[in-house]
């Protein structure tokens, strides 16, 4: 039986480049893997602080004060705005790093009240939005 040569130095030098290769690729796949996390993360509480707000519009007639009075925020003509910190928690604007925005939009039918709910993070860039309805009560 004939023994093995021992590695040369070559061999095991094309050996440690080869491990650290695919080292470099797994901490790549984990660091995607992060930032898809809180991604989707950061997606999920836009989608439920979009929903919250739009259930609360509903309740209140499409009234964007008494909207802004039972919720919170601030209130416009036909716009709604409110702050939120990292953790989709409301906050002032200063301390803010998303905000969600009621725009009422137009319609054809009187009876149908419309808008749209935007959830955007401070830069501009939409995270989630929600066109939503409500039924008008004539007075």
């Amino acid at each position: 039986m004939k023994s093995k040569a021992p590695l040369t130095l070559m061999e095991q030098i094309i050996m440690l480049l080869v491990f650290a290769l695919s080292a470099a690729i797994c901490l790549q796949v984990f660091a995607h893997a992060g930032e898809i996390s809180d991604e989707i993360e950061k997606r999920g509480n836009a989608v439920t602080a979009v929903q919250n707000i739009a259930e609360s519009l509903k309740i209140n007639g499409g009234d964007l004060e008494k909207h802004a009075a039972f919720y919170g925020g601030t209130c416009e003509e036909d716009s709604w705005k409110m702050f939120f910190d990292s953790e989709w928690k409301p906050c002032e604007e200063e301390n803010s790093e998303y905000y969600v925005e009621i725009l009422k939009t137009e319609n054809e039918n009187p009876l149908l009240g419309t808008a749209e709910i935007s959830a955007r993070s401070n830069d501009g860039e939409v995270v989630f939005t929600l066109n939503t309805a409500w039924q008008e009560v004539e007075e």
